[in-house]
């Protein structure tokens, strides 16, 4: 049991680095910008791991099934990684440990909310087609966030966040 309960944090690794590689190679031989790579491997990322889930609701008594639909749900997010959050480093690098903190808390709200809405979908009727209407929330949940990423994000660096040249002081002395 122990294996299992690891196998998406494993293949979430192997997602991770094969993105870091696939996004290097892309923006260094000038096949993707750098927002075009972070878009591609956001909607390769969410995408998977959304088809992942709502398919997950219709998968009853096939629990090999059920355990691969969730390694890859939970595995594709390395891609994410490689996206939404190596862009931070793209539109503010001077700023990114902030915004960074800023949008995982943000971001660990939908473990207590998500928690909150799946207890009152399945406490007094825990059936398969509760648990459907909680992966399709998911999935829709980050359809929306891709959807917002892929119309606002930047692969720039932000003009608010260069670094503000000093202003020239005026060394001579008036008399």
């Amino acid at each position: 049991m122990g294996l299992l309960n690891i196998l998406p944090q494993v293949f979430q690794v192997v997602t991770t680095v094969c993105g870091g590689f696939l996004a290097d190679y892309l923006i260094s031989h000038g096949k993707l910008s750098k927002i075009g790579t972070r878009h591609l491997l956001n909607v390769i990322g969410f995408g998977m791991s959304s088809i992942s889930l709502v398919s997950l609701g219709y998968v009853s008594n096939n629990a090999a099934y059920s355990v691969l639909l969730i390694v890859i749900a939970f595995g594709m997010f390395g891609f994410k990684i490689t996206g939404i959050n190596a862009n931070v480093s793209d539109f503010a690098p001077l700023h990114s440990g902030v915004i960074s903190g800023i949008m995982f808390s943000i971001g660990a709200c939908g473990g207590f909310i998500g928690t909150s809405i799946l207890g009152a979908l399945t406490e007094t009727n825990n059936t398969l087609g509760q648990w459907k209407i909680q992966f399709w929330i998911l999935a829709a949940v980050q359809m929306f966030g891709l959807l917002v990423f892929l119309i606002l994000a930047s692969g720039e660096t932000q003009e608010w966040a260069n670094p503000k040249e000093p202003s020239a002081v005026d060394t001579s002395t008036s008399q």
